[in-house]
C-alpha cells in the first residue's frame, strides 16, 4: 500500500497520536505501537 494514501486522511497513529506529517521521525527508544487503519497493528522498538 502506498503510505502517503493512508497518511493523509489520517489512516496511521503512533501511540494513539494521528500522524500527518509524511516526514515525521520517530525515536525508539521506548516500545511503539503503530496502527495502520482499523485492523492492522505493529509494535515496535529496540532489543
Amino acid at each position: 500500500m502506498d503510505a502517503h494514501r493512508l497518511i493523509q486522511p489520517g489512516g496511521v497513529s503512533i501511540d494513539g497520536d494521528i500522524i500527518k506529517d509524511e516526514k515525521l521521525m520517530v525515536a525508539l527508544d521506548k516500545e511503539r505501537m503503530i496502527k495502520v487503519g482499523k485492523r492492522r497493528f505493529l509494535r515496535v522498538g529496540k532489543i
